[in-house]
Formats: structure tokens, sequence, C-alpha cells
């Protein structure tokens, strides 16, 4: 980042500052660096900056120390160029801008070629610039202006190389007061005013640091209370209107409001707080509480409701802490007291006591060690260290020393004031008593029985309790010699305790136990013997608690592996306080706390102590403000041309696979401690809680409007007001847009009723045909019952009955008479059908022949039906083949003179076609046309036309093909070709 030098909040909440290396924009999560380069006419002019200001449009100008001036829009991100002309109109080309302030639509610019005033809309164009002039006393003091300010009454103030200015804005004139006795004549530094309108002016290197204005003399005085002849300083109030200088060097000081005191903060003593290079250049308070100091490095001072206050031990663990009205003891590497008046911290043993703690002989580490400190009255503190008991006497600064021969580092102890002992528990072997009144150590019997103890604390009714780091839990009642083991495991539920590591016990005021273990608080009440477990679940941030005291108002207090919790009696609530908050350490360490007779509490750690008050820790009630950080389509960042925090509104189409909305919200004193909520609140009125998960995503979200509300908590739990954050539209394709949804409305109900027209039009045409077909049918069907029972027919049919009985063939006339009238019976059965059975078809057709086959007694006929045809389900039109054998016998077997006669039948099945041939071998359709032409015995073809007309009809009708093919058998003989037979082949679909 380089060197800080200036530092300011917008009005979203982001930080800009200002460094020897570009411009840094800040959110608390992270900084975007703004760099000068010569290749880029929108980039940052230079790199060092003076000045950082946002005007009302939201517009970020920036001082730089030689290149002038750079307006930058968040929108664009681009810096645009200001202009500084001199007397003549030509532009000043290195000028140094040093301070900012709005005044209305203009803004008042401090250079080292004077004071500029610039429109802020469109063109920041110059309106007037003011300089020194020697011959006009009006004129400002100096030509170099360092700083300007615009004070509650509307006044504006110019500093300069040369004091104060005061401007006139009806005669455009100023008052000098670097010509007053009282102030001095010397660069001005900042301009301020605090809560109570005072105004306050640090001039460099003068009688006095501040000099305050009083408007009724018209005259400037110094302040006698704060130390003179500081370097450069700058001023801010924190929240409780106490006010902070920050010096170049030298540190910071904070005026106290209330008590009018002044705390110093020493760069030189770096360990106080954690802080260092405390230079104070600049200073800043944010709109959370938070101040924050600027030169060489970025420091922040939490918010100051949060007013905790540490003591490093240079990144060594403090493992005991004791404070008194007026010094504060600890134990890290090395024992150290520190002079809570003077602010100065020392060796404990290397001050001028007559008699010092010597240095331990520690386990294998060599470090020396106390482990637990405690009053022993007002003028006696008692020490447990790594072998032996120390009773130190405050008045005559001497130690006695105790050896105690008990095996192992003495890890805490209690007075026991009833019985003027201390109860000790070592680190090995069993605990014991040293008796006060004797100074001996001793080990009751009763014991022996515990192991590996690590605290120790005073119960009611004679018991004492020890935390054991191995085996849970201990009770001994002194009274009844009788001790109760509590372990994780126990068989009685109620001695459970959550872990068999115990690190610290307190008894609180209501006489209540509780109960510091690496897996949670453990709760054991006075009025109960069952042990309450309450662990992250009921909102222990951590569940490793290291230390457990109460403060004064009855909170339970413990340190963790991870900051401070606080566990509200009254609510059932936990707080917790981070390094955010101001702590400098992270994790605490087992049994080192300690609550002084004014409550404040102190907290040991890995890097030194932390100490408050609990009355003045109460939590930030400033919510967070949320915006829109940045928006990904499939992992791609969008880019709108506006700035995040600015965009409302964005609309995607339907291919968008994955959206990803990172939330950002700002509030600086523990950004990473913010929690986010979410819902789209036009499709479902439930949050979503994030967590500190700070992206929303949108998994192939369906085309709608998806309108995202949010809302965040700072690191206390205060929830912001539920803010619309965006709306994000997702386009449907084409396809479902309502304009195509109406027009394949349109065109489906055009389509349908061409459709209805169409079919009503042909169910119409189907009724017409319907009834002409039928009508048809009719008549074929007579004439085909015509065709086939033709007079010629019945009339030889009834004159051969007539000639077998004159002849006195009984039995062939009545074989004649039951074959007729069974066929004409099948005949006029079937012809009531359009269509029978193959089956009774053929039984028809069987009788004709048979019938003819007794007439004449010259042919043989022969029907064959493939396997494959299911003549009990096949149906066909009844008498179809009838004209055809009819044929074959007449004009084909009849007029053979010789060889025999005959007639083959055969049905067989084609996919989804009856294939039905009638064949001869008789003398062929040419010598048969030859015989009629010459006038033959019968007339013929009816039957076989109609059955044609019947084939077509059904073709037409079902719209399948159905055929008839006519063909002569041919032989050689002799080289020619000779009929021998005719073949009818009918083809018609009949599927099953």
């Amino acid at each position: 980042m380089g060197l800080s030098e200036e530092i300011f909040q917008d009005s979203y909440g982001f930080l800009w500052i200002g460094t020897n290396d570009g411009l840094v924009r800040f959110d608390g999560y992270q900084a975007v660096h703004y760099n000068h380069d010569p290749l880029d006419s929108f980039s940052i002019n230079g790199n060092n900056m003076n000045a950082i200001l946002e005007d009302t449009k939201g517009l970020i100008w920036v001082g730089l120390s030689v290149e002038g001036a750079n307006v930058f829009d968040r929108n664009t991100q681009r810096f645009q160029q200001l202009h500084f002309p001199d007397q003549n109109g030509n532009d000043i080309i290195e000028i140094s801008v040093n301070d900012f302030v709005q005044d209305g639509d203009l803004m008042w610019v401090a250079t080292s070629h004077g004071l500029y005033t610039l429109e802020i809309p469109d063109s920041h164009g110059l309106v007037r610039r003011f300089t020194h002039s020697k011959s006009d006393s009006t004129s400002l003091s100096s030509t170099y202006i360092t700083e300007v300010f615009i004070d509650k009454d509307n006044t504006l103030w110019v500093g300069t190389l040369d004091g104060v200015n005061k401007y006139n804005r009806k005669t455009h004139q100023f008052t000098n007061y670097h010509t007053n006795v009282s102030f001095p004549k010397r660069q001005t530094l900042d301009i301020d005013q605090g809560p109570d309108g005072q105004l306050i002016v640090c001039p460099r290197f003068a009688d006095f640091s501040l000099y305050t204005w009083d408007p009724e003399s018209g005259n400037f005085h110094g302040n006698e209370n704060f130390p003179a002849s500081l370097g450069e300083l700058r001023i801010t109030w924190d929240f409780d209107m106490n006010m902070w200088v920050s010096s170049r060097g030298i540190g910071a000081y904070r005026f106290d409001a209330k008590s009018d005191e002044m705390q110093f903060f020493d760069p030189i003593h770096s360990d106080y707080h954690g802080y260092r290079n405390l230079y104070g250049l600049n200073n800043l308070t944010d709109s959370y509480g938070n101040v924050w100091f600027i030169g060489g490095n970025l420091l922040k001072w939490p918010e100051s409701n949060k007013s905790i206050q540490s003591i490093s031990s240079n990144l060594n663990i403090s493992i005991a802490v004791y404070a008194d009205k007026n010094n504060l003891w600890f134990s890290a590497k090395e024992p150290y007291v520190w002079n809570k008046n003077a602010l100065q911290l020392e060796k404990f043993w290397t001050t001028d006591y007559p008699i010092n703690l010597r240095q331990q002989n520690t386990p294998r580490s060599g470090i020396p060690r106390i482990y637990h400190y405690d009053s022993l009255d007002e003028d006696h503190l008692i020490i447990a260290t790594t072998r032996n008991i120390h009773i130190w006497n405050k008045n005559s600064k001497e130690f006695q020393e105790y050896p105690s021969r008990l095996g192992g580092p003495i890890r805490d102890f209690v007075i026991d004031r009833a019985s003027n002992v201390l109860w000790v528990s070592p680190n090995q072997g069993t605990p014991a008593i040293f008796d006060l009144t004797t100074r001996t150590f001793d080990r009751p019997a009763a014991l022996k029985s515990l192991r590996n103890t690590i605290c120790v604390e005073m119960g009611a009714g004679g018991d004492i309790w020890f935390g054991s780091e191995r085996w849970g839990l201990y009770r001994y009642n002194k009274v009844t010699n009788e001790i109760t083991n509590y372990l994780r495991n126990s068989p009685n539920p109620a001695w459970r305790v959550s872990s068999t590591k115990v690190n610290d016990l307190h008894m609180d005021r209501e006489g209540n136990l509780w109960i510091a273990t690496s897996r949670g608080l453990n709760l054991l009440k006075s009025d109960s013997d069952s042990i309450i477990i309450i662990e992250d679940q009921e909102g222990l941030p951590n569940n490793h608690i290291t230390s457990i005291i109460e403060d004064l108002n009855e909170n339970i207090w413990m340190g963790t592996y991870d900051g401070l919790s606080m566990y509200s009696k009254n609510t059932g609530t936990f707080t917790h306080f981070d390094r955010s908050d101001g702590l400098i350490n992270a994790n605490f360490i087992p049994r080192s706390c300690f609550r002084d007779e004014e409550g404040i509490l102190y907290f040991g750690g890995d890097n030194g102590i932390d100490f408050f008050n609990p009355q003045s820790m109460g939590i930030n009630t400033i919510p967070p403000d949320v915006y829109l950080s940045k928006v990904s389509v499939n992992n791609s960042p969008v880019s709108t041309g506006v700035a995040p925090e600015n965009i409302k509104f964005l609309e995607f189409d339907y291919k968008q696979k994955i959206i990803e909305i990172e939330l950002l919200a700002l509030h600086l004193t523990a950004p990473q401690s913010n929690t986010y909520a979410y819902r789209v609140s036009n499709i479902s009125k439930e949050w979503v809680d994030l967590g500190t998960n700070r992206t929303i995503t949108l998994a192939n979200p369906n085309p709608g409007k998806y309108n995202i509300e949010v809302k965040a908590a700072n690191s206390d739990g205060i929830w912001s007001t539920p803010k619309e954050l965006i709306l994000i539209t997702i386009s449907p394709p084409f396809w479902f847009t309502w304009w195509f949804i109406l027009l394949s409305i349109i065109l489906l109900l055009v389509v349908l009723r061409a459709l209805y027209q169409y079919r009503t039009g042909q169910i119409r045409k189907e009724e017409r045909l319907k009834g002409t077909f039928e009508k048809r049918i009719a008549q074929l069907e007579m004439k085909a019952l015509r065709a086939q029972m033709n007079p010629h027919f019945l009339f030889n049919s009834l004159n051969s009955i007539k000639s077998l009985i004159s002849a006195g063939e009984s039995v062939k006339a009545t074989e004649y008479v039951t074959r007729f009238s069974q066929l004409i019976r099948q005949v006029l059965s079937n012809s009531e059908q359009p269509l029978v059975r193959l089956e009774e078809d053929l039984e028809a057709l069987r009788l004709y022949l048979t019938i003819e086959r007794l007439r004449f007694q010259n042919f043989e006929y022969e029907i064959k039906v493939d396997e494959d045809v299911n003549t009990d389900f096949a149906e066909v039109p009844p008498l179809l083949l009838q004209p055809y054998v009819e044929n074959a016998i007449w004009h084909g077997l009849m007029h053979k003179t010789k060889g025999d006669r005959k007639v083959t039948i055969c049905i067989s099945r084609d996919h989804d076609f009856l294939v039905m041939q009638v064949a001869d071998n008789g003398i062929g359709r040419e010598r048969a046309r030859h015989i009629k032409m010459r006038g033959g015995s019968r007339k013929g073809g009816m039957g076989m036309r109609v059955t044609r007309d019947r084939i077509k009809l059904l073709r037409d009708f079902y719209g399948q093909e159905a055929s008839v093919e006519v063909e002569d058998l041919m032989t050689a003989e002799d080289g020619v070709s000779k009929a021998t037979g005719t073949r009818v082949t009918v083809r018609i679909p009949v599927p099953e």
C-alpha cells in the first residue's frame, strides 16, 4: 500500500486512503488500488495524495502533491484531471492541492498557488482565484493554502503558510490573523470545530499546539492544558465526544469529554494496546465509531463503547494476572508490573525492592513462571510459583519464600479464610494445604485419590472443588471427608461433565459453580446436584473455555480459544468479543483472569493482558449498510458501466446457468464478523441465513423476476433494516414471450377452425360416400345374387333333379336336392352381411362345386388353405370367388375334350392381404372367346363384372389396395406356346 498520508470515509462507508503509492479504497474485506498509468489518460495523475473528499454527487476529489487534482467517477472508474489557471489563464503544470471543502455548487480548493473555487457540476470549471498581494491587506496572508474549513455559521476559514484567514462572503475580502499578537505567524495544519461549536486551529511549532477561537473578542487563544510545541497535528472526535489529537512522530492524545483528563498513547511504548508506529499524521472517526490513525501505517482504535485496553507481553503468553488500585501484575516470560498512573511497564524482579523475587527454575523451557496471584490482605500479596509459595509485603517490598516440595508447580490456590489456609492445586501429585498461620504445607489423606488437579475453588457448606486435567471435577467435603468425582462418562447422568479436562472454576455470588472445560461451559446450581452443559448449540461462540469469572452485574465472562465471551444469566445469551473489538489476544490462557475492586476484568492471553470495565462494554448499535459488491454470470464478472453499489436492475437471458451476487456489508468495526441474510421477496417471505458467507447463488433460474432483498448484522448481532438490493430479470426465450404466445394462440385457433371445417366437410363427404356406398353395395349384392343364382343355373339344377327322379335314381336326386337347398340357404344368408367368415364363404363354394360336379361328373376340384390363414377369423365379402369358379367350369373346363378337367382354389396370406387364386386346366381364355363368338351355349361375364366392381368399391371405401389379376397358364409344345388353363388372383386386405 505504501506509506499512508490521508484518510476519508465516503457516504457509502468506504474508506479512501491516500498513500505515496496511489489511492486505495477499502471496504473492510479488500482494498482496490488506483495507480498512475502513463499509458492510460483516465488513470489518476499521480501517486502522492494530499487530500480526499466526496461531493454531493458522489464524485471523489483527490488532491495530489505535484500533479494537481483529479475527480473520480465510481461508475465509469475514470479520473478526470482538473485545471488550475494562473493569472494569465495558462494551466499551472506543477501545483500541490492540499484540501477541499464543498460550498453548495462550488468547491473550495486549497493549493500551493492560491485558493480556487470550481464548479461542481459537469466541467468543474474555474469560478474564482484568490492569492496573496503585498499591497492588499484584505487579501490572503499567503498564496500557499494548507487548509479550508466552513464552520457551523457558514464562515469560511483558510489556513496558509502564514496564519489563518477568515473570508467575508459579501466583500470577498479576508481578515488575516497572522497580525494578531495572540496567534502565531505559523503554518496552519488543521482547522476543526468541536461538538460544542468551538473552533480549533493547530499551527506548526507555535507557543501552543492548539488555539481556540473566541468570537466575542475576535481573537485566538492558546490552550495551556495541552502539551506545547508538538509536531503536525490533526483532530477528530469520537462518538463519546472525546477529542483525539494525533501528532507526527510523537503519538496520540485523547481528551476525555467528561473528566477533561488526557491520555497519551506513545509510539515509543509501542506495546500498549498492541499498537506500533502510532505516528498519527492524520486521523478519522468513521460512521461506526472507530477512530483511525494514519501515518506510516493504518491503525484502528475500536469504537469507544468497547473500551478495551491492553498491555503487550511481546508475544509471550500471560499465565497469571492480578491488579489493585495502582498496579497490574502479570506473568509472561518474566513477571511484570504495570503502573496504572504512570503507564509504565517494568520487570517485577528488576525493581529496586530490598528483596527481589528470584528467578524460578522452571521445567524444560527454562521460563520462570508465576502461576497465580491473590491478595492475602491489604498489605500482602500471595504468589504461587514453580515450586513455592511467596508472600510479598507491599509496604516493605519484601518477599517471604516457602518451598512446597509438592512435586510440581503450584498451578492454583484458593484462600479459605475461615480456616486461614490455602487449598493448593499442584500440577503433579495430590492437592495440599498451606497453613497461613504456621506457614507450612500438609497433605490431607482424604485427597490422595485426587489426580492431576490444576484449579481449585471454594464452595458453600465446607466444599472444596478441584478441576483435573484428565479426571473431570472433584468435590471434597471437608466436614464429612467425602469426595465426589464428576466424569464425562459417569454412571450417574447427573454427574456427567462435558469434558474430562477442567480448565477453571468460579463460584458466583449465588453459590452456583461455573465450570470451564475444553468442551463447553458447565453449570452446577447451588440447589441442584445435576450438571447443566452449555455448548455452541446454545450460542457459545467457542467451546474451548480456558478461564471464567463473574462481573459486578452477575454476567459470566469467559476466555476462550477465539476471544472473550460474555454470558448473561438474565437473558441466557452470549456476546462475543475478538481482535476486531480491540483485543490483542486471540487465545486466552487457563485461569489467567482477575476482577479488581472497581470491577475491571483482566484476561491474560497469547500476547499479553486485555482489561476493561464491563460497565462500558456496550454493543455497537449501528447496523451495517448493505451494498452490491459484484455480480457474476457463469463465473464471469458482469460489467455494466455503473458502480456495483449503484446497480439496481439487471436483466439476463434464459441461457444463464449460475448467477452469483456478492454482498458487501459496510461496517468497519469487525467486517469479518458481519453476517448476512436474503430473500427473494416476490417469491418467498422466508429469510435465508448466509452467516458470514457473502454470496447469493441463483442456479438455473427460471425466466421471471427476482427481487433480491437483503439485510446484514454487525459483529454484535444488530441487524440492518431489510433493503431491496437488486431486481434481476431473466428474460424467457422468444417462444415464451407474450407476443409469441398470443400469436401462437391465434394461429392455433385458425388452424383448429380450418381443421374443424375440413373435418366437418370430410364427415359430410364420408356420410355421402357411405350412403352412396351402401346403396351401391345393396345394388351390387342384388346383382351378385342374381349373377350367382342366374336362371340357367336354377333351371339346369331343377332339370337335373327331374332327370334323376325319372331315371329312378332317387338317392342321387335326394342328395342333389339336399345340396341345392343348402346352397340356396347359404347364399341367401351370406348375402345379408357385407362380410362373412372365410370358412362360411368356402363352405358355400364347396356346395356350389359339389352341385356342379353332380350335374357334370366330368371334372375335379380342390380347395387349399395355407396354415397361416385363420379361416375362423378372416372375413371376406360373400360369394366373392363364385363367379370366377363358375367361369372356370363353364368356359374353361366344359369345352375341354381331352384329358382331365380340374379347378384348384388356393387361399394364402401375404402380410395383411388375403390372396385367393382360382386356377383351371381348361382351354384358356382365347379359345373360350372364339367359342363364345361362334354362339356358344352360354352367355356369361356378369358375375365377374359385379365382383370387379365390389373389389373396386372396397378399395375406394377403405383406402387400401385390392386387386384382381387374370392370367393364362401356358406351356411350350414343339416350340409353340399353348394355353393350358387360366388363373385368377384376388388380393384383398384382411387384417386379423
